[in-house]
């Protein structure tokens, strides 16, 4: 490649990125056929609570083997790094360049990771961002301002779009593993061989801001455009709700490092100026009230923009509407269902239960007595306190002796001695990753505490109880990355920042493999993070890709059946579109 004319380098880049423009979307590799050892197995968040029939498979290419081994090298980071250097100091042929790219994640999704991690961990990973923002993303017209529609499908904008779309994916993809020390730490390098963020923090605010005003009016204006057909100008294989997907991803991933520490102006997320807040929460509530009560649960993030532009921006990107207002929103769909709910029975009467719970067994009464009650726990309940004499009491609240008893269980349901949660050093609390809050009566317990803590939302009843982030981020389909590690595992995170910023010779030293440990009463076992994991070494290469999975691992897989069985359960009770 390096011994190639320009004209030649274009050529190659332009042919090979229209004949993946041709092609069928997975249709060198199917994503679900991926082995673990080429993709780092992201769980899109924006399709996080849908419920989805499997797509039919895209058709396959028939390749010989010969063929397919000489296509690993297009994903190569041998491959990546040698266009890189190829194509620096011709506009041009960067331009090309990005659509290749481009293309080829479409194309091979399954090797997107691979891809981006070539690009984004090589030595001139950083400079190469700073280059596409500072050269091209920056002084572009689009998301100067509040965008129109048809300035964003002016076809002779499509000169801006491979750049822009190929930051974002960068960027996105270097945060993943990008500490807040790191974030906020720029302009200079750390020790070891991995420089910093590559963009200055007013440049983050300015590229986030551009986003936005990109961003939103692909949700609002979403009964005017046809997202899931038309493609993005210049980018004939990128449909326009796949861009605003990759948007969305980099806008919340920014979002959520200046909600831990603000770097920011104030309002800077708001767009209170383009949207009378009044008619926007009067069409939302509308809108909600609408959905067919019947299938709106199985509704993606993505359908549900689809279906309804204010609920697509408020399931999607939320910070864009004031907190204040979200609360009021949320109130009104509350007081809506609230409606249907407590509709009259045929006696006349708002149907509702009545139980009776000991006082020194209040845990295992309400478990018995209100668990299987599922969705209709959102109906009026009343409670008979029995005494340890066997008297019956009356609750102390006004509420039918409800918020007396759903204090009290908190306490015993959240207490750390009974197995379910643990508690990390700022005391908030997250499931237990043991394998025994696996068994299958304790993800009931987990499925009971969700809904009663959801009966706690739907009534407005405060509970002092304090979740940690990263386990509060997955019933928002969030996923939680390396940053999030530290307040889990101070020690493991400390290993892998060390890792991150270690010389190939101790990395080496260290003789690593892709599996963890576990250790549970007494007995070891080791799990293999990658198929055949134990005999992949840990390498300057692939440490990134070690380093998330390794995370991953803690964060989210050890806890998924538990966070799942939780959010379940107060997904009955509060419909998650709602917040």
């Amino acid at each position: 490649m390096q011994t190639l004319p320009a004209p030649a380098v274009s050529t190659y880049l332009e042919a090979s990125a229209s004949i993946m423009d041709s092609l069928p979307p997975d249709a060198l590799e199917p994503v679900s056929k991926v082995s673990g050892v080429t993709s780092w197995n992201i769980k899109e968040d924006s399709e996080h609570h849908a419920q989805k029939t499997p797509a039919p498979p895209s058709p396959r290419l028939k390749l010989d083997t010969k063929t397919l081994t000489r296509l690993q090298t297009v994903v190569s980071p041998g491959h990546a790094t040698s266009l890189i250097a190829k194509t620096s100091n011709n506009t041009g042929l960067r331009v090309q360049l990005f659509r290749f790219f481009l293309a080829l994640s479409s194309a091979w999704p399954a090797k997107r990771d691979q891809v981006l991690s070539s690009i984004v961990f090589s030595p001139n990973g950083p400079t190469l961002i700073k280059e596409v923002w500072r050269g091209w993303v920056r002084r572009a017209s689009l998301g100067k301002s509040r965008t129109g529609i048809e300035a964003l499908r002016d076809p002779s904008r499509k000169e801006l779009w491979p750049p822009l779309l190929f930051l974002v994916d960068t960027y996105t993809h270097s945060l993943r593993t990008m500490t807040d020390d790191d974030f906020f730490l720029t302009g200079g390098s750390r020790s070891g061989t991995l420089r910093s963020q590559p963009l200055l923090l007013d440049e983050v605010a300015e590229f986030s801001k551009k986003i936005l005003n990109i961003v939103f009016p692909l949700y609002w204006n979403e009964d005017q455009m046809n997202v899931r057909e038309d493609s993005v100008p210049g980018l004939p294989s990128m449909k326009w709700e796949t861009a605003r997907d990759k948007l969305t991803r980099c806008l919340k991933a920014i979002h959520a490092r200046d909600s831990r520490r603000k770097f920011t102006p104030e309002d800077h997320w708001l767009m209170t100026s383009e949207v009378d807040m009044q008619s926007f929460c009067e069409a939302a509530i509308f809108e909600e009230r609408n959905l067919d009560r019947t299938s709106d649960r199985t509704l993606s993030k993505r359908q549900m923009a689809y279906i309804s532009p204010r609920l697509g921006v408020l399931n999607n990107i939320p910070f864009a509407i004031p907190f204040n207002v979200r609360v009021e929103i949320f109130r009104d769909f509350v007081a809506n269902d609230m409606a249907r709910v407590d509709a009259p029975g045929p006696d006349g009467g708002a149907v509702g239960y009545h139980c009776t719970i000991r006082r020194n067994h209040i845990a295992k009464d309400g478990y018995d007595t209100l668990n299987g009650l599922g969705h209709k726990l959102k109906r009026r309940i009343r409670i008979t306190f029995i005494d340890q004499f066997g008297n019956e009491q009356s609750g102390i609240d006004g509420n039918g002796g409800f918020k007396e008893f759903l204090t009290s269980l908190s306490k015993d349901a959240f207490d750390t001695d009974r197995g379910l949660w643990l508690a990390t050093r700022h005391q908030a609390l997250y499931p237990n990753p043991h394998s025994y809050a696996r068994e299958s009566h304790q993800l009931s317990w987990y499925r009971f505490i969700g809904r009663i803590l959801g009966k706690a939302l739907y009534e407005g009843i405060l509970v002092d109880v304090s979740f940690a982030t990263f386990f509060l981020a997955k019933w928002l389909g969030k996923q939680s990355y390396l940053d999030d590690l530290a307040s889990l595992d101070q020690e493991l995170y400390q290993e892998l920042i060390s890792l991150k910023h270690s010389d190939d010779g101790n990395i080496r030293d260290l003789s690593l493999n892709f599996t963890v440990t576990d250790n549970e009463l007494g007995e070891t076992k080791t799990i293999n993070l990658l198929p055949n994991g134990a005999n992949i070494p840990v390498t300057k290469e692939n440490r990134m890709q070690y380093i998330y999975m390794v995370s991953n691992y803690r964060l989210n897989v050890q806890m998924k059946q538990q966070s799942e069985a939780f959010f379940e359960g107060l997904s009955d009770v509060i419909d998650p579109k709602w917040l």
